[in-house]
């Protein structure tokens, strides 16, 4: 079973669109297995050293953990790294004055709740669909469809990122029913800090 495990978070992980929460089930199984082994061992006779190099082994574990020499040689950044600075805050306050203001609804591909901020009716998240459509294999949701072929919204806002905003049936949509306004710049969007760093680029309006 842990084999099985280990040999599908690899394989998730290897995918298009595999992230490293793939290793998640690999990561707690491999966890457990000390645990599941004293427990096994405590129910029969084993040889006298066993049960002290499980022990060991245990408390080596919780060592590595808390110190992980892994996590020492890839140099992981500060915690500070992740944590959002005065700048980005205003850009983010700029970028939600701006959805606001903007009259009708606003659809923020990657980033919905920008948009639920600015009081307006928020969507799925585009990243979220990619997934639930087998990573962009099935088309897309019916009433997407219809809403950009409408032109229902004001506006809608891209990250260009990769797989999910750039998939071609996407691109197809909306360049058939929208163009391009202007570019945001970085100190009207802020990036995001972790996991895909990505940040609100292009702005696509209605076509005459």
């Amino acid at each position: 079973f842990i084999a099985a495990a280990i040999l599908a978070s690899v394989l998730g992980r290897a995918s298009v669109g595999g992230a490293r929460n793939q290793l998640m089930q690999a990561y707690a199984l491999l966890c457990l297995t000390p645990a599941l082994l004293w427990r096994e061992l405590s129910r029969r006779s084993a040889n006298r050293w066993v049960r002290p190099a499980l022990e060991l082994a245990v408390v080596a574990q919780l060592c590595l953990t808390l110190v992980s020499p892994v996590g020492r040689l890839i140099e992981p950044a500060p915690a500070q790294r992740y944590l959002p600075t005065a700048a980005m805050r205003e850009a983010g306050e700029r970028f939600i004055a701006h959805l606001s203001a903007t009259p009708g609804d606003v659809l923020v591909l990657l980033h919905p709740y920008y948009a639920l901020k600015a009081g307006k009716e928020p969507a799925a998240q585009i990243q979220a669909l990619w997934h639930a459509r087998w990573r962009g294999r099935e088309p897309l949701p019916a009433d997407l469809v219809s809403r950009i072929e409408n032109r229902e919204y004001a506006e809608i806002i891209s990250d260009e990122s990769p797989y999910f905003e750039t998939e071609p049936a996407l691109v197809a949509l909306i360049e058939a029913n929208y163009v391009p306004l202007r570019q945001l710049a970085p100190q009207d969007a802020p990036a995001t800090l972790n996991g895909l760093l990505v940040r609100p680029q292009i702005i696509y309006v209605p076509r005459p």
